[in-house]
């Protein structure tokens, strides 16, 4: 494709790159969409022609970098991100701080000559003249030595660059990132499409977050205690699913695949409910037989299989898209039978009981639900987020204005509080705390009453976290990390519940 861009074109698509990679050194824990980290640009520079490309624009971006570094009087300490040499990026760092003390280099004013400049001068003297052919280079050993040398000078140069210019990395895109370090007229026309982009995007990714949320929070409170949903008061989680019923049926999907056709069988059968619900997921059984073997085939087609699955998918969309204006009733049966589906995954009428790597109990279920919120519900973002997160926190906000304790049990089911990563710990025990602290926040704004006397019903281990952060004291070390983050989900949501300050549960809990 390279062969049918312009000189122009190859030049920003080089700058286009270098600023996506520059923010992935920014913010390394973000999913990125497409992926195009630094560690993808440094391994794709020594294909032609962006070698050359690259490195010519990564010259006039330092240049101009340490001018916007100079201009903000803030010189910051080498990223860590990244790889290659932090010696060599550091040696190149000084020397691209040293050009902005001179308004010329060698007569020349441009940025483009000065970054060249920069490094040209740079390559002599670490020996990293990767386009050049040294009279006893093979071709075998030049082209081996010059990509290594092409790489090496790569990451030296985005992570001196990503320094300088740490102070626009609160800026949402690359074309705003170049925008801001040149005035190059067709960049600005990029950036400015790009912010208009990127508001429409983080605004539909608002909106799926929302109705992912409300999916999972149904299908979790139908999980762990369905009779929630039977309560006049809760009506309007699911009218509030009804607005947009494609998350909860990718979830719903989820649930009853995961819990198996035994125990959905044996739900449907002991409930009670719309004929024609039930009618419908009798097909929905029919299908996920085929998907477990249960004929007793070991020679099943493939795609028999797939068949099948589209089967399934079909019952849901019959059962949830109708063309009734309130289908609140449909949905209302399809939890009752995904909560009687999974208790009684824990009882003899589960043939996988049990079985490593399937579901024996309805915490199970709920929890690995929780596990990889965003998939289960086939949920795509467009912006970069963490959006398993986004979505976990926006379910709690939910839950929590249903009832405290379920609150608790939600956020003790969080994946973060099973990870082998040592930094998870201590990150979920300073957010449970911030939960805990928001909710008395937005109870003083609210609240006449002495926020201290809660009268919502509370467990012990609630009662003793709200005391503690009450009184300004730490929290109990030595609980484990579950008990703790569930006590300190039920105390806030139960300060908001005595504050009829429910409206500012998104507030406390839905933000990473």
């Amino acid at each position: 494709m390279a062969v049918f861009l312009d000189d122009g074109m190859k030049s920003r698509a080089a700058q286009y790159l270098l600023a996506r990679a520059v923010r992935s050194l920014w913010h390394p824990a973000e999913t990125v969409r497409p992926t195009s980290d630094a560690d993808e640009v440094v391994a794709g520079s020594v294909q032609y022609p962006w070698g050359g490309e690259l490195i010519s624009a990564l010259g006039a971006l330092l240049i101009r970098a340490a001018r916007l570094e100079s201009d903000t009087c803030k010189a910051e300490k080498l990223v860590v991100q990244g790889a290659g040499d932090p010696g060599l990026a550091e040696m190149l760092l000084a020397k691209a701080r040293e050009t902005v003390s001179q308004t010329s280099t060698d007569g020349w004013t441009d940025d483009d000559m000065r970054g060249h400049l920069l490094l040209e001068r740079f390559m002599e003297d670490h020996n990293l003249q990767w386009n050049r052919v040294i009279d006893d280079d093979s071709d075998e050993s030049y082209d081996e030595r010059s990509k290594r040398q092409l790489r090496e000078l790569i990451w030296a140069g985005t992570r001196a660059l990503a320094t300088m210019a740490s102070s626009l990395s609160g800026l949402s895109g690359p074309w705003q990132l170049l925008g801001r370090l040149d005035d190059d007229r067709i960049v600005s026309i990029y950036a400015d499409e790009e912010v208009e982009r990127i508001e429409l995007q983080t605004e539909q990714d608002l909106d799926e977050v929302e109705a992912t949320a409300l999916a999972h929070a149904a299908v979790w409170i139908a999980i762990r205690r369905t009779e929630a949903l039977d309560f006049e008061e809760n009506a309007w989680l699911v009218e509030r699913v009804a607005q947009d019923v494609s998350p909860f049926h990718q979830v719903v999907y989820s649930a009853l695949l995961m819990a198996g056709v035994a125990p959905m069988r044996e739900a449907v059968r002991i409930s009670d409910g719309p004929a024609e619900v039930f009618t419908f997921l009798a097909g929905f059984i029919q299908a996920m037989v085929a998907t477990e073997g249960e004929r007793g085939s070991e020679d099943r087609l493939e795609e028999d299989v797939a068949d099948a699955y589209d089967s399934m998918h079909q019952v849901l969309e019959e059962v949830l898209l109708d063309d009734e204006d309130d289908i609140t009733d449909r949905l209302l049966a399809v939890l009752e039978i995904v909560g009687r589906s999974a208790r009684l995954t824990r009882t003899d009428v589960n043939p996988r009981r049990g079985v490593e790597g399937h579901i024996s109990s309805p915490d199970e279920l709920a929890a690995e639900l929780l596990r990889r919120p965003a998939e289960y519900a086939a949920t795509v973002l467009a912006t970069e987020t963490n959006e398993d997160d986004l979505i976990r926190l926006r379910a709690l906000a939910i839950v929590a204005q249903i009832e405290p304790g379920l609150a608790g049990h939600m956020a003790a089911d969080f994946a973060d509080l099973s990870s082998d990563d040592p930094r998870m710990e201590p990150a979920a025990r300073a957010r449970a705390v911030q939960w805990v602290e928001g909710a008395i926040r937005a109870a003083q704004e609210r609240s006449t009453l002495p926020v201290g006397k809660v009268r919502v019903a509370l467990s012990d281990d609630a009662k003793t976290v709200l005391a503690a952060v009450m009184a300004g004291q730490a929290l109990v070390d030595e609980w484990p990390v579950q008990r703790l983050v569930a006590a300190a989900a039920e105390s806030a949501s139960g300060v908001l519940w005595e504050a009829s300050a429910l409206d500012r549960s998104d507030d406390v809990f839905g933000r990473p």
